[in-house]
């Protein structure tokens, strides 16, 4: 048993598997117009990557409106577009600060 705790031991693990390059954050879909937060909810919730005409067919609105909003998206870094497939680009995860005191002498529990 290490000495940091179970907390600690998840964080690490969550830490070393984390993409150094993720810039995107859960947080910043809300800053999102309700345009852009459709592609980007129909883009997640796809079974497979979608292209532009894909998504315009799922939420019924033109191909050029779909194509003007994922190049806005495309441009600040929350949709990549790799042969024709609309994909998200890794998302931040928050990082895990230890609060120290009586919490590090909780262990494992």
């Amino acid at each position: 048993m290490s000495g940091g705790g179970i907390f600690d031991r998840v964080a690490t693990h969550l830490d070393a598997a984390a993409d150094p390059e993720a810039h995107f954050s859960m947080a910043a879909l809300l800053s999102l117009s309700d345009e852009e937060r459709a592609v980007v909810r129909d883009i997640m919730r796809a079974d497979s990557p979608q292209s532009v005409a894909q998504v315009a067919e799922t939420l019924k609105v033109s191909v050029n409106d779909v194509a003007s909003t994922v190049g806005s998206l495309s441009m600040r870094g929350v949709i990549e577009i790799r042969k024709g497939s609309l994909y998200l680009t890794p998302i931040e995860r928050p990082h895990h600060s230890h609060p120290g005191g009586f919490w590090n002498n909780l262990n494992d529990f």
